[in-house]
């Protein structure tokens, strides 16, 4: 959008809200399987949960990293710091996220095969 004169800001808040709202919706989810009684470690805990947990945390320590490049990014969009020339972060932040998106895809249709 930078490239044809357009604002980016409004596309990089609508993707931090939902970085956010993904990492608020994690922490709630690790709240549901503990108080189902599936925990991370000690004696209600298996393999299969723990490493539920290390997947996730793995990947919202990603998302939290993708977090802070979009709050860069937002900060540098709402100071025009980018031009229809210069626009190197918003193309490094896109790379990332869709480095996230395409992952976490991958990952899910691995597990989801290998489970069956």
């Amino acid at each position: 959008q930078v490239r044809k004169g357009i604002s980016p800001t409004p596309y990089i808040v609508s993707s931090l809200i939902l970085g956010l709202l993904f990492s608020y919706f994690q922490i709630m989810g690790w709240n549901q399987l503990t108080s189902e009684g599936r925990y991370f470690v000690g004696p209600g805990s298996n393999p299969a949960s723990s490493f539920l947990y290390v997947i996730t945390f793995a990947h919202l320590m990603h998302v939290l990293g993708g977090i802070i490049s979009l709050l860069v990014t937002t900060i540098k969009s709402v100071q025009v710091k980018y031009t229809k020339e210069n626009y190197l972060g918003i193309e490094l932040t896109s790379i990332y996220w869709h480095f996230l998106d395409v992952l976490w895809v991958y990952l899910f249709i691995f597990l989801l095969v290998s489970l069956k």
